[in-house]
């Protein structure tokens, strides 16, 4: 695309006769020579060599001597004609292209009371009551041949201790994308998390997320592989291999495998995730299953979604379920989401959840918000909100500000 954007633009000088060419060759080195417009054969000619990249080093040295010689007698303009018609026909031109890089991040902090409903409580400040609070970098760069190089980089904030270093443990991945689908190679959601996340009202963040609470979701992988298809007729499909085990100490995992199935049509989305992490000595064994939906009526949007989770060294055998609603009023946006888990487990251990929040913008990229969110475990049962809130009942308020860039 850019050669030929280059080509078409040195064609118009050509015929308009504003660069250099004599009767044996388009440009002639040392000495200048007759400024005239190009016959149709010669600029068919242009055309030929520049899509096919057959200009030689020879006469891209040519070119480059020719130059300054050629500014210097008061033809800047086909001097300058002359080097980009020459640098855009060289092979690889098109590749010269500065990759597309984009900042981005979210600063999310709040003031939030919390409390276990066993005579505990607490109110402080908290990073990421909304959204997790990041900084990140991610761009393409098109490789020619409808190829194209992606990487991203992700890092947790932490706004209200700033402990610890960056470090880009959120994503850290490159991709090949083309017609074939996308390679990702790196730490990054595994299908199954892909999946749930979109069936979530506060998309796995704040203390209202089943995701990120009481449904224990396992968001991100190391060292994976992941294969996605394009879309077709609304379908796609997403598989996950991790070769070597994770964290880099090949057989610490010695299976962890995971497929994704989504389809979209208009309002309706639908999905569906596995995945099944094995340890070295296969003393434990870790299947999720996740499956539901989503339907935009444009007024309000639902939400519904089943999981289970099987771990046999934990003796976990559970069933997590929710559905919820978002709606848009003017500026403000409601949210709410109810759910529970079904422990099948001798213990019967369980909870029921409640889960609200409400938005409002004041900007394109900022907003505030309030989340409250409140468990009643049974049985002993130890759900808590992410917040340090463990005991018979937690729940949780938060009150924030959110700047999106």
């Amino acid at each position: 695309m850019l050669r030929e954007r280059w080509a078409c633009c040195l064609l118009r000088k050509l015929r308009r006769g504003t660069v250099i060419r004599d009767r044996r060759g388009l440009w002639r080195a040392g000495r200048l020579v007759t400024i005239a417009p190009l016959h149709a054969g010669a600029t068919q000619w242009v055309k030929h060599r520049i899509r096919h990249a057959k200009i030689e080093i020879s006469t891209l040295l040519t070119g480059l001597v020719s130059w300054p010689r050629l500014r210097a007698a008061g033809h800047a303009a086909a001097g300058n004609s002359l080097l980009g018609a020459l640098l855009c026909a060289w092979p690889g031109a098109s590749t010269w292209a500065e990759p597309a890089v984009t900042l981005y991040g979210i600063m999310d902090v709040a003031i939030g009371y919390a409390s276990n409903g066993d005579g505990k409580s607490g109110v402080d400040v908290r990073s990421g009551q909304a959204s997790s609070s990041r900084l990140g970098l991610r761009g393409s760069e098109p490789l020619g041949d409808n190829l194209e190089l992606q990487f991203n980089l992700e890092a947790d904030i932490d706004i209200d201790t700033s402990a610890g270093d960056l470090a880009w443990n959120r994503q850290n991945w490159v991709a090949l994308g083309g017609s074939f689908g996308t390679i990702t190679l790196g730490r990054q959601y595994r299908p199954e998390a892909s999946v749930v996340l979109q069936m979530d009202p506060y998309n796995g963040s704040s203390v209202a997320s089943p995701p990120n609470t009481y449904s224990n979701l396992v968001y991100r992988i190391s060292n994976a592989l992941v294969y996605e298809t394009p879309r077709i007729a609304g379908w796609k499909a997403l598989a996950m291999v991790v070769p070597g085990g994770q964290s880099n100490r090949p057989g610490e995992v010695r299976d962890d495998r995971g497929f994704g199935l989504m389809y979209r049509s208009g309002p309706l989305q639908l999905g569906y995730g596995w995945d099944r992490r094995v340890n070295a000595k296969a003393s434990d064994d870790r299947v999720w299953q996740s499956v539901g939906g989503t339907y935009d009526f444009g007024a309000a949007k639902l939400y519904a979604a089943y999981r289970s989770r099987k771990e046999n060294a934990a003796e976990l055998d559970e069933r997590s379920y929710w559905i919820g609603a978002s709606a848009p009023l003017g500026a403000f946006t409601l949210r709410g989401v109810v759910g529970a888990v079904d422990d099948r487990s001798a213990a019967h251990q369980g909870t029921t959840a409640l889960g609200l929040g409400i938005e409002y913008r004041l900007t394109k990229r900022t907003d505030l918000y309030s989340r409250y969110a409140k468990l009643r475990n049974r049985n002993g049962a130890e759900f808590d909100l992410g917040n340090d809130t463990q005991g018979s009942a937690p729940q949780s308020l938060a009150l924030g500000l959110r700047l999106r860039f």
